[in-house]
């Protein structure tokens, strides 16, 4: 089975709640993952965590991560805890 995607814009730096409002409507029409990108200005972790907390099915992912500004461990809580908040879906 194919699995469909969302990819969530930050190009444009679309508000958290914007943010959270395509995933909502990802998640509406069927889409298996939200994926969000780290970008200048935008932490992945707090939005995902937005995300989580207003869906109930859609997977979450960051598609990009930077490991230079973060340590192995920081990287590991923001798993844990994106996890945890999701139920599952990190």
């Amino acid at each position: 089975m194919t699995e469909r995607d969302v990819f969530l814009p930050v190009a444009a730096q679309p508000s958290v709640d914007a943010l959270v409002e395509q995933a909502k409507l990802g998640e509406k029409l069927g889409y298996d993952t939200a994926w969000l990108p780290e970008s200048w200005g935008r932490n992945a972790v707090a939005t995902l965590s937005c995300i989580a907390r207003d869906t109930d099915d859609i997977d979450i992912g960051t598609s990009i991560m930077p490991v230079y500004s973060r340590s192995p461990a920081l990287i590991g809580q923001s798993a844990a805890t994106l996890q945890e908040v999701s139920d599952g879906r990190f």
